[in-house]
């Protein structure tokens, strides 16, 4: 599992930097003129949510308060924690790595689950969205 690991760190680094310099250059200066590169939106889903999940982290240890829609701090922190599950969901790839040969059925209802619970923290946080402040 390491070496597998490994190979695919290495193989990125030398995708990257050295198969296409001119492709690499040309995301360097979009990143510096505009913030951000083409790179960045070809999977924009997990772009998000390297960005969002350290946000919601520290803003569950720093929030003071809560949305009138719940009742106790204890409940919005929870609500938080879907919010964060979902998005660390997306950067598993949707578990799509995890997927079991020798139990295909088995599999295909736990990823149903988790993608219940994905769609759940995704609409938590459209919800609550204008609640993300303190």
């Amino acid at each position: 599992m390491v070496w597998k690991e490994l190979y695919w760190a290495l193989f990125r680094v030398w995708n990257r930097y050295f198969c296409d310099p001119l492709r690499f250059f040309r995301h360097l200066c979009q990143k510096l003129i505009r913030g951000h590169s083409d790179r960045e939106c070809y999977n924009l889903d997990a772009t998000v949510a390297r960005y969002i999940i350290p946000r919601l982290k520290t803003f569950k240890r720093l929030a003071s308060g809560y949305p009138p829609e719940f009742w106790s701090m204890k409940e919005w922190h929870a609500a938080i924690d879907e919010m964060i599950w979902s998005f660390e969901f997306v950067l598993s790839d949707y578990n799509c790595e995890e997927y079991d040969f020798k139990n295909p059925k088995r599999w295909e209802r736990v990823q149903a689950l988790n993608m219940k619970r994905y769609q759940k923290g995704i609409e938590m946080f459209a919800k609550y969205y204008n609640g993300l402040w303190d």
